[in-house]
């Protein structure tokens, strides 16, 4: 069945037809909870609450966009309102940077996406989830400002810190804890 037919099938409430955008679809946007969530069973409770959002809001759909963005923005709308967004918002990265080192190639090719998402959640909050929203997800500073309730160049700053930071972690990511399950 079509995207599209999927779509009205949800909208009349077929049961069918959820199912099937479920089966299709929880592998991407698992992927996307998973980056924000502390752990794979956080992550399952946030694409559950985000499919019963979808499922409620399909029938809103416009299908204006791609329905994966649509989605997407739904994952992650629920993912921040999981996450304690004033603890967020109240946290500062008091730490020093410094000027960034030359890039050690051996370090990077050795790293895995696993290690990457293990590196990222590493960061302080506020900056981890600025930057997963803006490098991974692809999100705008606007966007994430909205979301987040600061202004587009708190998000930027912010963003800056995030990077400068992830460069001495991927340094010394031997010692990086563990990620979930």
């Amino acid at each position: 069945m079509q995207v599209a037919e999927l779509i009205k099938g949800c909208k009349r409430g077929e049961s069918g037809a959820q199912r099937q955008l479920l089966e299709y679809y929880t592998p991407l946007l698992f992927s996307i909870a998973l980056r924000y969530a502390v752990d794979r069973a956080q992550a399952k409770d946030i694409l559950q609450d985000a499919w019963i959002k979808i499922f409620n809001g399909i029938i809103r759909y416009t299908h204006e966009g791609r329905l994966e963005g649509w989605m997407s923005k739904i994952v992650i709308h629920t993912a921040l309102r999981k996450l304690d967004s004033n603890e967020m918002k109240r946290s500062v990265y008091l730490g020093t940077f410094f000027d960034p080192p030359k890039e050690d190639a051996k370090v990077l090719q050795e790293l895995q996406y696993d290690d990457l998402l293990r590196i990222v959640n590493q960061l302080p909050p506020l900056l981890r989830e600025i930057f997963k929203m803006h490098v991974i997800d692809g999100l705008k500073h606007k966007e994430i400002a909205e979301l987040m309730d600061i202004q587009e160049s708190t998000s930027r700053a912010h963003l800056t810190r995030a990077k400068k930071k992830l460069q001495e972690l991927i340094r010394n990511h031997d010692k990086v804890e563990f990620y979930g399950e």
